[in-house]
This record gives structure tokens, C-alpha cells and sequence, in this order.
């Protein structure tokens, strides 16, 4: 679960991220780093993580919210599986469910695919991971169109002891507007 070289997915250099963000102005300090590869794995880092844990996307972010000296780094790179797919049809946008390291650059390439359709909201940079991009608030590409987190219809996180939680519109709306924009507080997004 901890080697790093096969994690980049055509982004020179996102294997370093391990070390310190993209441009290099923050070092991330961890003594445990993990790429967990299921839902499981992942339980369980969360679950006998050295405090503090943090998790990275593609360490594009200015500010040290990813800092974890002597603790625990996890990137969710291998946790880029699209789980379900519903296409648009009269009536329907349509939704993609996928795991937390999904990038948007990987969805647009499923999308493609036989014109299955496509995202009305993409970051500026699509390597980001879907859960970076929605803990974090990312802004999309256009200047009516809510942050990309405002999309989102259900989450899944792993919380501190390990255990799964999901919150969805149709379960609890109030509680996953709550949840979007997290910044990694309520745990870590499978």
C-alpha cells in the first residue's frame, strides 16, 4: 500500500507529491505515508493511523492543510473506480458514483466513451481527485455555475475508528449540505 510510482496516471510528478505539494512551498512531514488500493484498506489505515492524519489529492493546494508532522498521508490514487453510472435521459441529468481518487479527467475520459455525456461543471485543472476538489470548494469554469461540491448528491466517508458513513439528498439533504465542503474534518472520502 505504500509505493508511490505507479500512482501518477500521466501527471509528471505526482508521485512527489508524497513529499510536498506540486509547486514545492509546502513539505508535508509525515512519518507514515499510505495509497490504499479498496474501501477496506482504507478503513483500516484510517482506523491505526499516527495522528495526525491528512489525505492528499494531487497536492495542488497553496496552504498547509495537508501538513501532518510525524503523522499519517494518504492518497486515495488507487481509489479511482466509476461504481455506477445512470445515463441522462428525458427528464434526468443522469450521475456517475465514483471513488474519492477518481480525477475529473478520468470521468471525462468514461464519459467519452460511446457519448455516454458529460460533466456541466470541470475544475480549471481536471487532474484534481473529485474529493479534493469537493473538501476543498472548488470553483468550476463558469461564473453562474456553483462550486463543483455543489453537484454532489451523495458521500461516503471513513471516519476516525474505521466505520463508514453515507449521507445523501434522499436521506438527509440538510446534513450532506453540511458535508460537502468538509477540508477532511468529518473524515475521509471513499
Amino acid at each position: 500500500m505504500t509505493d508511490t510510482a505507479d500512482v501518477s496516471r500521466g501527471c509528471r510528478g505526482y508521485e512527489e507529491n508524497h513529499v510536498q505539494n506540486w509547486c514545492g512551498n509546502i513539505s508535508f512531514g509525515s512519518k507514515q505515508k499510505f495509497v490504499p488500493s479498496t474501501v477496506e484498506e482504507l478503513q483500516q489505515v484510517v482506523r491505526d493511523a499516527a495522528p495526525p492524519l491528512r489525505v492528499i489529492g494531487r497536492g495542488h493546494s497553496f496552504s498547509p492543510v495537508a501538513e501532518c508532522a510525524g503523522g499519517t498521508l494518504v492518497s486515495l490514487a488507487r481509489l479511482n473506480l466509476v461504481l455506477d453510472f445512470q445515463p441522462p435521459s428525458d427528464g434526468s441529468v443522469g450521475s456517475i458514483t465514483v471513488q474519492g481518487g477518481t480525477t475529473y479527467s478520468e470521468i471525462a475520459k468514461y464519459l467519452a466513451v460511446g457519448r455516454r455525456g458529460a460533466l456541466r461543471n470541470l475544475p480549471s485543472c481536471p487532474q484534481f481527485t473529485v474529493a479534493g476538489a469537493i473538501a476543498t470548494g472548488t470553483h468550476g469554469s463558469g461564473v453562474h455555475i456553483p462550486n463543483l461540491a455543489a453537484d454532489v448528491s451523495m458521500l461516503e466517508f471513513v471516519r476516525a475508528d474505521g466505520t463508514l458513513v453515507r449521507y445523501s439528498r434522499e436521506t438527509d439533504a440538510a446534513t450532506l449540505e453540511g458535508c460537502r465542503v468538509h477540508l477532511g474534518c468529518l473524515g475521509v472520502v471513499s
